[in-house]
């Protein structure tokens, strides 16, 4: 065959720009046409020019009202937005700062004024910046604040200029305070002292600021300690409002203990006018071990100075008692009665939350998030601005493998979305769990992270990071679309080769276990059984529920590592390749294992490895496997029926293979895929395709190689595929190509076994032509770039066949010279840019030759056609080569309801006459036809033939019988002796009246029998 060399192959993911930001494309659909490899478009190109460098911070994270998301790089202070939840980032102009961005608010009024605040700690005093086109440029608001920037709000009622801006400042030394800073305050724009006299950590104003004017401040003094300080409308700040000492002993920065920092986050309805309404949670970080979160509640009473201690401790957590609360953010959704306080850490990647905040206990509310945090501490935690009805939660990490997390289930998992600091390497290993759903591990360094897409990989998100020196892989569950389930690990002979991670939920949450080999490979069975192969030898081990436990005794296959191994779900069977290219299998669940030949190769030899192995879609049934090895001399793909073949089988593929195959797999439909590459020289390369790989003459099979050539297929020169992943339920086949510039290449195969044909339309089923030059035509397929149409006078195809290809389209004509009188079967395929099944068949006919025309001469009815008796005989003109006729006599022109049928089973033998026994009825037309046919074909009807039968003769008058009376002689005796004289009268003539009866009888009796003899003869 030769090669075929097409546009086979699209670019689906450049995974280089894997750091889990949204990619501007989409997976082709699974039943579009058939299209060679293209890129699909990126939001900032193909290289991430807004990444984050490894070891960054992804700090102070906060959401608009319209949904946009801010975030801050502190090490090179840019500000980055994203407009659709986290996955993508755009930065900002760098902001120019002279100390460090410590803070980052956005406008209450931020969908119509666009403007975003950040605060600049500076070497000396603060200074706030102010965007006014959405984070895109920063300029300076006003002056500066004396002392060192910690916090900023923006007052509730704050739009496009109007209203105020508050920064809370510290100074370091005893006695040395800073104090808080309102501009605009009063219509003023300048920044005014408020005269705190006090190192300010936090400040905020009131959710109801426009119903209670409150200003809120968390101030730290030498004498009273660590305070909330408040200030209503113009009036000072004073201790009036709140239970304001969090602790006494927690001093201004420049004692010991000093205070850090602080957070303060309010119910939705605290409102400082009303003495049943004032309460907040408060957090202060002195590194001491009076550091947690607070609840706290109205104070005593105007002007009264605070108790020592009035805030209620909300931790630790009652699941974990030696946890020390150190919040560096703090955020509260709902009401004080009914809502939710969210705390992410000042040191860890750690997210609690609380939904029972009155409670008498509150330490025993507080839930753990669970999935997706990487880095470390401070850990920033931000609300969607539609929280309430998508229950998405967002988490901004630090340091090492940080990340912007989401998570959709009110922070109970996360996954991260984007700003990762992770550097992508390799793609390790893909695996598709739908045509929508992919896992893909990639490696970085000694770091290895799982990535996820829902969406066709328009958007990736980490879903786990885990530690690796060496390669990662990914395995799901034949049945994950029910049970969810993936296994993760590092495989490699090494000791860090052991440690497995198990999904039973779509990769929300991981469970670890610990693999009792070095792992070379995984394969999952179910939702609860796996089996591991050895790197280190050739044994398997098994666990039947999840990892907890495992085979006491690992089953040995080989004296070398495995390379891979399968299992094939409806039956149990275990398929090993090792890494010297020898094959066995085990029919037993992993109890033995035997063989298959001397290694896949032709049967002279053991392969050279390493062995990639396969099990047909319908292994159950028939019991045949595939091995991809470079055995014997010859780089293959190779099959064997399990219990039936002697050797491996060879398939003809079109050249030779560069390599042994790196990964083999057969898809939902039965078509066969195996990647050809070569790390030296890809002279091939691309994937090769199969189809029909179970034909067992390999008479129906068609094997390809789909190469990187100057003929475009979007392959470069170079591409190293090295893995292979099948959509599930879908005809959707991908490949990890390892050369640069790495990436996921996608393909939808519509050409593949399961896809839809061509479908025939001329000649139509059944036809009979009149002519052997036929024409085919059929229903173009989208993606197709010639056909190839197969006729053949045998069902199989296997004898007597005759192809021809075609690069007209959808027609190819005009075949000449097809036998006359004989039945034809024909079809046709997609022939480039990939072979594809063949369609439906159709049956034609064309017609016999004959002596005259294409259908029997009529020669005569009973030797008269205008009037005829009413039993007569036909007879028609013999076809040659006809092995026998059909017949047809009707009293309708169209011959509907015949009187004789004797058509298919019925029909005449080779005779070229009929007798009709019957009567017809007299004086009546009737129609016959004749066609003749052979064990393939028939000719046309003959023309149709009316006749008339002869009318009913006239009834003839009864018959005078005359009778002849007899001669009557009379004898007279002879006279007596006595003589007598007689006396004679005159003689009388007598009339034979007797005679006369005897006629009319005999007509009557003569009547009666004609009568009779007519009426037992019926017409017809």
């Amino acid at each position: 065959m030769n090669r075929i060399i097409r546009k086979f192959w699209g670019v689906a993911l450049i995974v280089i720009l894997l750091s889990t930001m949204f990619i501007g494309g989409a997976v082709p659909a699974a039943n579009a046409a058939t299209l060679w490899w293209s890129t699909l478009p990126t939001v900032y190109g193909p290289f991430i020019s807004w990444q984050l460098a490894p070891g960054t911070n992804v700090s102070f994270v906060k959401v608009a009202p319209n949904g946009d998301i801010f975030a801050v790089d502190v090490a090179t202070s840019t500000v980055y937005k994203s407009t659709n939840g986290g996955l993508a980032w755009a930065p900002s102009v760098p902001v120019i700062v002279t100390g460090a961005i410590v803070d980052l608010v956005v406008s209450p009024a931020y969908a119509t004024d666009h403007t975003v605040f950040v605060l600049d700690s500076g070497a000396v005093n603060a200074q706030v910046l102010i965007s006014v086109n959405g984070g895109v440029t920063f300029a300076v608001l006003g002056g500066t604040c004396a002392g060192i920037g910690t916090s900023m709000a923006v007052a509730p009622n704050y739009a496009a200029g109007i209203g105020e801006v508050m920064v809370g400042t510290t100074l370091v030394g005893a006695g040395a305070y800073g104090d808080v800073y309102i501009w605009y305050k009063n219509g003023v724009q300048n920044w005014v002292a408020q005269g705190i006299a006090a190192d300010v950590t936090k400040v905020a104003y009131s959710p109801n600021y426009l119903i209670d004017s409150t200003r809120v401040a968390i101030a730290s003094d030498a004498v009273a300690g660590t305070q909330i300080r408040t200030e209503v409308a113009a009036a000072v700040w004073d201790f009036n409002l709140l239970a304001t000492t969090i602790d006494s002993t927690i001093m201004d920065v420049g004692t010991a203990p000093a205070i850090i920092s602080s957070q303060i986050a309010f119910p939705s309805d605290f409102n400082a006018s009303s003495v049943l309404a004032r309460t907040c949670f408060v957090s202060i970080n002195s590194a001491t071990a009076v550091d947690n979160v607070y609840r706290m509640t109205a104070g005593a009473g105007p002007n009264i100075l605070p108790a020592t201690t009035t805030g209620v401790p909300m931790g630790p957590p009652t699941w974990a008692p030696t946890l020390v609360l150190r919040a560096a953010s703090l955020v509260y959704t709902g009401t004080f009665a009914a809502g939710s306080l969210y705390y992410g850490d000042l040191a860890a990647p750690l997210v609690l939350y609380n939904t029972a905040p009155m409670g008498a206990q509150p330490t025993a509310s507080w839930g753990l998030c669970i999935g997706g945090l990487t880095g470390a501490g401070p850990v920033y935690v931000a609300l969607a601005s539609d929280f309430a009805t998508s229950a998405k939660v967002y988490a901004g990490t630090s340091g090492a493998e940080s990340a912007l997390s989401v998570s959709t289930t009110s922070g109970l998992f996360f996954a991260q979305a984007g700003l990762i600091d992770t550097a992508i390497a390799t793609i390790d290993d893909f695996s598709a769990a739908s045509a929508t759903e992919y896992y893909m591990v990639t490696s970085s360094g000694a770091t290895s992270s799982l990535w996820k897409s829902i969406n066709s990989g328009a958007a990736w998100y980490r879903v786990l990071n885990f530690a690796n020196a060496l390669t990662g892989i990914v395995r799901l569950s034949p049945t994950y679309a029910t049970d969810k389930t993936a296994y993760v690990s590092n495989v490699g002979n090494n000791a860090a080769a052991t440690a497995i991670f198990i999904t039973n939920n779509s990769g929300l949450s991981w469970t670890p276990r610990t693999s009792p080999v070095r792992i070379a490979d995984i394969a999952v069975k179910d939702q609860y059984t796996a089996y591991v192969a050895s790197a280190a030898a050739g044994s398997v081990t098994a666990t039947a529920n999840g990892g907890w436990t495992w085979q006491a005794i690992a089953t040995t296959t080989f004296t070398g590592a495995i390379n891979q191994i399968k299992v094939n779900a409806a039956t149990g069977a275990l398929l090993v390749g090792d890494v010297a290219g020898l094959v066995a299998i085990s029919l037993d669940g992993n109890f033995s294992y035997f063989p298959l030949a001397a290694g896949v190769s032709v049967g002279n030899g053991a392969g050279v490895g390493p062995a990639v192995v396969a099990f047909d879609t319908n292994y159950a049934a028939n019991k045949l496997i595939y091995a991809g090895d470079f055995g014997a001399g010859v780089a293959g793909i190779w099959r064997y029926w399990v219990g039936t073949s002697v050797d491996w089988g060879l398939f003809p593929i079109d050249g030779a293979l560069d390599a042994t195959p790196a990964a083999i797999v057969c898809a939902p439909d039965g078509t066969l895929y195996a990647t050809d590459c070569s790390v030296a020289s890809p002279t091939t390369g691309g994937v090769v395709r199969i189809l029909h790989p179970e034909d067992p003459f390999a008479l129906l099979t068609v094997a390809e190689t789909v190469s990187a050539t100057a003929f475009g297929d979007g392959l470069v020169a170079g591409a190293l595929l090295t893995k292979l992943s099948v959509a599930v339920g879908s005809n959707v086949l991908f490949a990890v190509d390892t050369a640069a510039p790495i990436g996921i290449r996608v393909y939808t195969d519509t050409l593949a076994m399961g896809s839809a044909a061509p479908v025939p339309a001329t000649p139509a089923a059944a036809a009979v032509l009149t002519t052997t030059a036929v024409s085919f035509t059929w229903a173009a397929v989208p993606g197709a770039w010639s056909y190839q149409v197969q006729y053949d006078a045998f069902a199989d195809w296997r004898s007597g066949t005759t192809v021809a290809s075609t690069n007209i389209g959808d027609t190819f004509s005009p075949v000449v010279g097809l036998a006359a009188g004989v039945g034809y079967n024909w079809r046709v395929r997609v022939w480039t840019p990939v072979v594809g099944p063949w369609s439906a068949t159709n049956a034609f006919t064309t017609q016999m030759g004959i002596a005259g025309f294409n259908a029997p001469v009529l020669l005569s009815a009973d030797n008269g056609i205008a009037y005829t008796g009413v039993s007569p005989a036909f007879q028609w003109q013999a076809i040659k080569a006809a092995t026998g006729y059909e017949f047809q006599l009707s009293k309708s022109s169209d011959m509907s309801n015949p009187i004789v049928d004797l058509t298919g089973a019925n029909a005449l033998g080779p005779v070229n006459a009929y007798k009709y026994t019957g009567i017809l009825a007299n004086n009546t037309t009737y129609y016959f036809r004749v066609r003749a046919f052979t064990a393939t074909s028939k000719t046309d009807w003959s023309g149709v033939v009316a006749f008339t039968t002869v009318s009913i003769p006239e009834a003839s008058a009864p018959p005078i019988i005359i009778t002849t009376q007899p001669q009557v002689t009379i004898t007279i005796p002879p006279a007596t002796t006595t003589n007598v004289v007689i006396t004679q009268a005159a003689n009388k003539e007598i009339s034979p009246t007797y005679i006369w009866a005897i006629i009319i009888i005999g007509a009557v009796l003569v009547l009666a029998v004609i009568v009779l003899i007519v009426r037992t003869r019926r017409p017809v």
